[in-house]
């Protein structure tokens, strides 16, 4: 027998708060959550990977706003399809993604390389989304501002650009030479190593250290080098991957994180499990969801730093708050 999951959701403000519940709540009907509706999605040709950053980004409120608000035309096939998956989805409809992925990955670069019904990696499939949507809107404003010079012009219409992509400076002072090099990368995720806690790899990630400085003669002249790592330029989403080398899973999710100086709150995680899977917890409203394909679970915990789980946190999304 077939398990249809449509999680339409009211909120009801009469139910007995006093009834006691499992660690995690399971339901295949109806779950209650204010002014969302919360479906499952179908995983056709092993696309867990595609249907867990589907809910990712459908809890990122500011993403999906402007997505809706950009005016797209009709060459911009990826927006227009994301457009179509979240109106079904914002309607309690359950949706074959698959059939919308094929059309994705066909107008991209990546078509003769990216199989889909084998399995593939969430990172590569995010990336390969964001870079698409940034490839349409810049196309269409490079053909409407191509007599402006200023590129900022351009780059200021970029949604993807503002919510997601940061400026990573990476430093190294050599205390040889005295000389300071400096690069810089414009990432979609900050990846790291995830160990203890978020905000501690974080802090760890962004701390200064030392190490051997490559630029010496002979082993009687090693030398250090100081590298320092700041983010230059930020978005109002962040994306933290996790580096996977190695796997940890014990890993205490913050809600609330800071980076230099800056406040960001967890809205969602892509989870991937050792078996080769995908799946999504996020926050909508008050309460917390698991989305694991065609099932919903809501979870009976106050806050995603009581979640107890057995599987590996690979990307986690946080909003900034100030």
């Amino acid at each position: 027998m077939s398990i249809i999951s449509i999680i339409l959701v009211k909120q009801n403000y009469n139910k007995d708060k006093n009834t006691t519940k499992d660690k995690l709540e399971s339901s295949e009907n109806i779950l209650e959550c204010p002014e969302k509706n919360i479906v499952g999605l179908l995983n056709h040709d092993y696309v867990c990977y595609f249907n867990s950053i589907i809910q990712a980004l459908y809890y990122q409120p500011n993403f999906i706003d402007k997505l809706f608000s950009y005016s797209s035309n009709e060459h911009q096939i990826c927006i227009i399809l994301l457009k179509d998956i979240f109106t079904q989805m914002s309607e309690g409809k359950i949706v074959d993604t698959s059939k919308y992925l094929k059309r994705i990955i066909a107008v991209t670069q990546w078509r003769k390389i990216f199989e889909i019904g084998k399995y593939q990696d969430a990172s590569r499939c995010l990336y390969i989304i964001f870079d698409q949507i940034e490839k349409e809107i810049i196309h269409t404003l490079s053909l409407k501002y191509r007599e402006i010079v200023d590129i900022t012009k351009i780059q200021s219409n970029n949604f993807i650009s503002d919510f997601f992509r940061l400026e990573l400076t990476c430093s190294s002072y050599c205390s040889y030479s005295k000389e300071t090099k400096t690069y810089k990368t414009n990432p979609y995720f900050l990846c790291l190593f995830l160990d203890k806690s978020v905000q501690e790899s974080i802090n760890k990630y962004f701390s200064i250290h030392k190490s051997v400085c490559e630029n010496h003669l002979d082993e009687s002249e090693l030398h250090c080098e100081i590298n320092r790592k700041e983010i230059s330029v930020y978005s109002s989403n962040i994306i933290i991957k996790h580096s996977l080398f190695p796997p940890t899973t014990d890993v205490l999710i913050n809600n609330k994180i800071i980076i230099q100086n800056f406040e960001y709150i967890f809205t969602a995680c892509i989870f991937h499990v050792e078996s080769v899977h995908y799946y999504t917890v996020v926050v909508s409203e008050t309460s917390i969801y698991e989305l694991n394909d065609i099932k919903v679970k809501k979870l009976n915990i106050q806050s995603i730093e009581d979640l107890e789980s057995k599987d590996i946190p690979y990307f986690l999304f946080y909003r900034r708050l100030n």
